[in-house]
């Protein structure tokens, strides 16, 4: 009665999705570089700005393409992806406990 469910294909959109996610962490931790950077003012800042913002579009995009190679399981795909997910976010919960106790913030 019905399609029975099946998990054995993940959708580009999904892949593209979670790596974003994952690597996230690491555009939070340069915006907060950046807040205490002495050069953030100057006129090359927007430079510095739109390279980063394509690096991390190519980041994504290569490692789309490493993924479909690497797996050929969706579940598999899926856990790792969940488990590097978690790993990036209490990376940079970390790296902000540690960042804003030794910080000026006056």
């Amino acid at each position: 009665m019905g399609y029975e469910i099946r998990f054995d294909f993940m959708p580009l959109f999904f892949r593209v999705l979670m790596l974003t996610l994952v690597l996230m962490p690491m555009g939070y931790w340069g915006r907060v570089q950046l807040q205490e950077a002495t050069w953030r003012k100057s006129q090359d800042m927007l430079v510095g700005l739109i390279i980063g913002v394509c690096g991390f579009v190519i980041m994504v995009s290569f490692l789309t393409l490493i993924f479909t190679q690497l797996f050929t399981s969706a579940l598999v795909e899926l856990g790792v992806l969940t488990i590097a997910l978690l790993v990036s976010r209490m990376l940079y919960w970390r790296s902000l406990v540690s960042f804003y106790a030794t910080a000026d913030l006056a």
